[in-house]
């Protein structure tokens, strides 16, 4: 028993701090206590009235009053809108009936030109036979229109190969020694004579027909014809033939734009 009361007189001497230490707290809380000074706030604020919590509340209401900027603004923009795309819409139809008027246009053209072709002269070049020798090229008018002549030539080369023929011939009248005449009036299906020639006779030199017999040398004989038509707009037929001793008979040649019509 009695060792049972000392147990617990000593328990309850360690759990009880020592008087020296409850001493020293104090102390230590006076010291801080000292060391912060007492601060005072002052709010010069003042605080909110009725009518800024009003105004605030305003600001932050949606849908906005009638009255606030707001309204004017999107009106100018939604006005701005509209025109802009009534301007666009109106731009884009006045480009649809440009092109439609451009379409018109050259539909009507093509039927306008190919009413006057299918009307117009049309001179294109005959070539007859006398004779077993000889040639007559005429210039023979196949529109329905009548054609004025106003100029027509014929000349030869003698080429030694086919491709020379295009170094040789010119379509000028100089080199041609054509015509220019007064209009002679060709009336449809009506021929008129170019020129005519015998294989052999004086404009061939003889040698020139020895060589084109064997093969040596080329008769060649082109020309030209121009001529206006209903409207006095001119055209001109270009021709150009060689002569086959094998065939006797005039076969067409000629360099890309020697046989031409326009």
């Amino acid at each position: 028993m009695r060792v049972l009361i000392a147990v617990f007189l000593i328990a309850g001497a360690m759990a009880s701090p020592s008087p020296r230490t409850q001493q020293q707290a104090p102390a230590n809380t006076k010291a801080q206590t000292a060391e912060k000074p007492n601060v005072t706030v002052v709010n010069n604020q003042e605080s909110p009235t009725k009518e800024q919590h009003s105004t605030k509340a305003e600001a932050h209401r949606w849908p906005p009053p009638w009255w606030d900027p707001f309204w004017p603004t999107w009106a100018i923009v939604v006005v701005g809108t509209l025109a802009a795309t009534a301007a666009l819409k109106t731009l884009h139809l006045f480009k649809r009936q440009t092109e439609a008027n451009e379409k018109s246009a050259q539909a009507a053209l093509l039927n306008a030109t190919a009413a006057v072709n299918s009307e117009r002269a049309w001179i294109t070049i005959a070539i007859t036979r006398p004779d077993r020798d000889s040639f007559t090229f005429s210039a023979v008018n196949r529109g329905r229109t009548p054609a004025k002549i106003t100029y027509y030539g014929g000349h030869f080369i003698f080429p030694t190969d086919a491709a020379k023929i295009g170094e040789l011939i010119r379509y000028g009248g100089e080199i041609l020694g054509g015509e220019f005449v007064d209009p002679i009036i060709l009336t449809s299906a009506e021929p008129f004579t170019i020129d005519s020639w015998m294989v052999g006779s004086e404009e061939f030199p003889p040698d020139v027909v020895q060589e084109a017999e064997a093969g040596k040398k080329l008769i060649v004989y082109y020309g030209i014809v121009k001529y206006l038509d209903i409207v006095d707009k001119e055209h001109e037929t270009r021709f150009c033939y060689r002569y086959g001793f094998r065939i006797n008979d005039m076969i067409l040649c000629g360099p890309k734009g020697s046989n031409s019509h326009t």
